[in-house]
């Protein structure tokens, strides 16, 4: 049903890309290595050990994926949820990173 309403299709992918875009600007300027993403997420390296991000993050009650895979071990993935709950991610990220 939701396919078919394609004007909340549309405006529902506008928003995730905006989203998407400051969130990553943010991100880098935080000093994550960001992958190019077309997607509702984020495959990054974070300026910290990934495995203790992920850790600190989901302290704060934020969940993200940890790759503990050899060759992807220093990424995470980072879905992109509403813009509030994207500024809220960033206050907490930013404040593990000044930790």
């Amino acid at each position: 049903a939701a396919l078919l309403d394609r004007k909340a299709f549309e405006s529902n992918t506008t928003a995730v890309k905006s989203t998407r875009a400051r969130t990553e600007i943010a991100l880098k300027e935080m000093g994550f290595q960001v992958c190019p993403s077309q997607a509702n997420f984020f495959f990054c390296i974070p300026p910290m050990e990934a495995e203790a991000f992920t850790l600190a993050v989901r302290e704060e009650g934020f969940l993200i994926r940890y790759f503990s895979t050899p060759g992807i071990d220093q990424y995470v993935r980072i879905s992109i949820g509403s813009d509030a709950e994207m500024d809220e991610f960033l206050e907490v990220t930013k404040r593990i990173l000044e930790a």
